[in-house]
């Protein structure tokens, strides 16, 4: 059976003939066997579909590890990081072996849980990480929940937040309605759209953010990505949160000039808005609206940073240290790729600009 057949299934059994594209993104992204994050296969990097700031280099994972011992100065006191989405297990293996580099007095007594879905990404995670062992610790999201470090951590992630379901939403001939996916006529295993009522979670949501769609604007919203992000603040006691991932404030994710909301998919490095085709064989993912996670944050009782971009972060974390004078070295040595790499993850049309960094504290 293929997941379109699953979906097609789900579909015909429900009482409407259709399911809220949410749920329909989250079994193309999401389903154990199928889904894309799922299934085995390179997702990341030249054979993947996509590129992370993790695959250009060691910079952010540098620069990371240097915030997170500031964040956390006490050598009395285990640093204990908490990677969510952690995928292949890159990243974790990167701020690892630079910890270890940096003070390893405090990579002696660190423990860092990995926080994955994905079973194949699990496999990788033990293969990229086993000269760690001892500080590695693997959950899924339940068990994390259930048995997970909850007190004086760092909890984490980079492109995480942009991964989880969203609705869509749009206004039409002055009324709001929501996108819902049903089998096409004639062909149980084509999707079509179907634009109906929006439910009420929905409609609050708008409400709760003062968000006002104009004529024609699609907007597309994480009810999921909020929900689990409520359930982690209450969770956590003298901690710090801090998530890197491409989005916008309320002013801009919803201004005018954005009628067509900002769902893409991608598939071997070219973009599309084709969420209904390739099911399971492509990334579907959207911008984040960070100003729903800072009030959220705020409500918990938590201290709110401002939210920055990138290039922000990264020169505030002195990455700045990181550049060599490499005048006359080969392009392809070791400097001058390190070099190159700060440059791209600093330069806004390619990523400076367009990733922010989201954090907050509780004591």
């Amino acid at each position: 059976m293929s997941l379109t057949n699953i979906i097609g299934q789900k579909i015909r059994r429900s009482p409407d003939q259709r399911l809220p594209f949410g749920s329909f993104m989250e079994l193309a992204l999401y389903h154990p066997v199928f889904g894309y994050y799922c299934r085995a296969g390179e997702k990341v990097g030249k054979e993947g579909d996509f590129y992370t700031s993790v695959s250009i280099g060691t910079v952010l994972a540098e620069v990371l590890t240097a915030a997170f011992l500031k964040r956390k100065p006490d050598e009395q006191n285990p640093l204990v990081l908490v990677e969510w989405g952690a995928g292949p297990g890159k990243l974790a293996k990167q701020i690892l072996d630079a910890l270890r580099e940096m003070m390893p007095g405090r990579y002696a007594t660190c423990r860092y849980e990995l926080v994955e879905t994905s079973s194949d990404h699990r496999a990788k995670q033990e293969n990229a990480l086993g000269d760690h062992q001892g500080h590695v610790h693997f959950f899924t999201p339940d068990e994390w929940i259930e048995r997970g470090s909850k007190a004086n951590i760092i909890l984490f992630s980079n492109e995480l937040l942009d991964a989880f379901p969203v609705e869509r939403v749009r206004c039409r001939a002055g009324q709001y309605e929501q996108a819902f996916v049903k089998t096409r006529s004639g062909n149980q295993e084509l999707f079509e759209w179907e634009w109906a009522t929006p439910d009420d979670e929905l409609m609050a949501y708008l409400d709760d953010y003062f968000i006002e769609l104009y004529e024609g604007q699609i907007a597309d919203i994480s009810l999921s990505a909020v929900t689990w992000y409520g359930k982690i603040l209450n969770l956590l006691e003298n901690a710090t949160m801090l998530h890197i991932d491409y989005g916008h404030e309320t002013a801009e994710l919803f201004a005018k000039h954005r009628m067509n909301g900002s769902l893409q998919c991608y598939f071997k490095h070219q973009t599309n808005d084709e969420p209904l085709e390739r099911i399971g064989e492509q990334d579907i993912t959207a911008h984040v609206h960070f100003s729903a996670f800072q009030e959220l944050a705020k409500k918990f009782g938590w201290e709110v940073e401002p939210l920055v971009t990138q290039t922000e972060f990264l020169v505030r974390e002195g990455v700045m240290g990181l550049l060599r004078d490499h005048l006359y070295g080969h392009p392809m040595d070791d400097v001058s790729k390190k070099n190159r790499a700060i440059k791209q993850l600093l330069v806004g049309a390619q990523m400076g600009d367009i990733f922010k960094v989201m954090e907050h504290r509780k004591a």
